[in-house]
């Protein structure tokens, strides 16, 4: 069966082919000339009839209890990340973990590591150990070897088809397999054989282990990622506000005289204050970095020459650097929910590919999970709200689940495009519109459209209704809030290309 791509995300399809070939200006002037207005997308499970006074209060309730936890829930979380980097650098001079790009596992007390790539599509396998001390290929086997019996994941099975099979209540299903992450990044069920040939095959590099020379490396490093942590931080504070909005706007046409509350939205000032708090937190974490820093550069100096240590790595590359053979497992659940909302394959596997690479246990630390990066405090309620009906976050154990992760990932984008986005009337401005807010929030699309700056999504749209299609993608990868928000538009906009063949499946 062929998918049918409708209204936004065709007309977005047929201008990333043109755009990269021959320009964006002749890429508009094509869309214009081929392209008729087409009715904003209809929102099929959620509406205002099933707004009523019980959840504005269910949501209200969720708003105070998220903000009154927000900051000390953050604390928790960057201690853990903080006292596990520490630790590293201590360990191995550098503080790498587990990230949207990368897997990582220690084995052996810390002294192995095990990184699978999806960026640079490489495995990696690190030996830590003392200088005097030969390392041999059979290590790297062995831990190979445990990797691949312990990192497992369900994926659909090969032979199931895209659209899945039909149950009695006339829902559609695939079927479900058990697959370790090296078989999906080999596309190989990989035998002991198979995995002695990848150690043979590896490429060794060995370099002493210095943290005196790491740390300043390391600070600089780590300092961006606790600012770009704080920034996330601030877009998540923010995505509560555009969901208050929401809120807000949908009661507006309930009868209000129905309602025993009025919508509060929190007022700009407590936001501000919070923002402060994130921004002092920061503070704290970069100060404390130093110092972490200063100690492991302080242990080597008085370690004795004998046991100055080494670190030796073995590299092995993925068979394929093709990003179309990473997203394989996934296409049987991204053409199933893409279809199940009108939405185009290409265009989630674009998204999918610049959140994660592809990294089925892709953890940013936000916190964010799985292929499509599912913030659990927004996004994930958002698509419980409109699914469901129910004011709860998702767990991160749910949202590692390839399948539940790319239901809420892609029910988010129709979300966007079919409610916050509503009333964008051209398909293409708002799918633009729709890949900068599935990053950064609606709210911040908006202010990038609003004169005075506010998050107001109805003055924006007035704008954003006067201008073309190319001047909207204009205005947004040059005045988005978020330099991040503005590469993120411009790389899923060229990546689409590469999964268009999905979309004739």
């Amino acid at each position: 069966m062929r998918i049918v791509a409708t209204g936004v995300i065709s007309s977005f399809i047929l201008w990333s082919a043109v755009v990269y070939a021959n320009g964006p200006e002749s890429a508009f002037a094509q869309l214009e000339a081929e392209m008729a207005q087409q009715p904003a997308p209809a929102d099929k499970n959620g509406s205002s009839k099933s707004i009523d006074t019980q959840s504005q209060q269910t949501f209200d309730q969720w708003r105070d209890d998220y903000l009154s936890e927000y900051l000390v829930f953050k604390q928790n979380h960057f201690a853990e990340y903080d006292k596990m980097r520490d630790q590293l650098f201590l360990e191995w001079g550098e503080s790498e973990q587990t990230d949207q790009t990368k897997l990582v596992d220690y084995q052996q007390g810390g002294n192995i590591k095990t990184v699978v790539d999806y960026q640079k599509q490489e495995i990696r396998v690190s030996i830590k150990h003392q200088a005097n001390q030969k390392v041999d290929r059979k290590q790297v086997y062995q831990s190979l070897q445990q990797f691949n019996q312990t990192q497992v994941l369900s994926v659909p099975n090969e032979r199931s088809s895209p659209q899945g099979k039909s149950t009695q209540d006339g829902k559609s299903t695939i079927e479900k397999t058990q697959a370790s992450i090296l078989q999906l990044v080999t596309d190989k069920n990989l035998t002991k054989t198979d995995i002695a040939k990848m150690v043979l095959a590896a490429q060794q590099t060995t370099q002493p282990l210095d943290l005196t020379l790491s740390q300043a490396k390391q600070v600089v490093e780590q300092t961006k990622i606790i600012r770009k942590q704080a920034e996330q931080q601030k877009i998540e504070l923010e995505r509560v506000q555009d969901m208050q909005h929401l809120k807000a706007s949908e009661l507006a046409q309930v009868n209000v005289n129905k309602l025993k509350k009025t919508p509060v939205i929190l007022p700009q000032d407590q936001v501000e204050a919070q923002k402060q708090k994130i921004d002092n937190l920061a503070q704290q974490r970069i100060e404390q970095l130093n110092k972490s820093a200063q100690a492991a550069a302080a242990k080597q100096y008085l370690q004795a020459p004998s046991v100055q240590q080494q670190i030796t790595s073995y590299t092995i590359k993925f068979p394929s650097s093709q990003p179309f053979k990473l997203a394989k497992p996934y296409l049987a659940d991204v053409s199933q929910q893409a279809k199940r909302w009108q939405l185009t394959p290409s265009l989630m596997l674009a998204i999918m590919h610049t959140e994660s690479y592809f990294n089925p246990k892709a953890q940013s630390h936000i916190p964010a999970y799985g292929l499509m990066q599912i913030v659990p405090s927004t996004a994930s309620v958002d698509v419980n709200r409109f699914l469901y009906k129910k004011d709860k976050a998702m767990s991160r154990h749910q949202l590692f689940d390839s399948g539940k992760n790319i239901e809420t990932g892609i029910a988010y984008v129709h979300i966007l495009n079919s409610r916050y986005l509503k009333n964008i009337k051209h398909p293409l401005s708002r799918t633009f519109c729709v890949i900068a807010a599935y990053n950064t929030g609606a709210g911040n699309v908006a202010k990038t459209f609003n004169k005075d700056g506010t998050r107001s999504l109805t003055k924006a749209t007035k704008v954003i209704n006067r201008m073309t299609p190319q001047e909207v993608y204009q205005t947004l990868v040059e005045k988005l809030p978020y330099k991040e928000t503005r590469d993120y538009l411009r790389k899923v906009t060229k990546r689409t290309s590469l999964y268009r063949e999905i979309d004739k499946a």
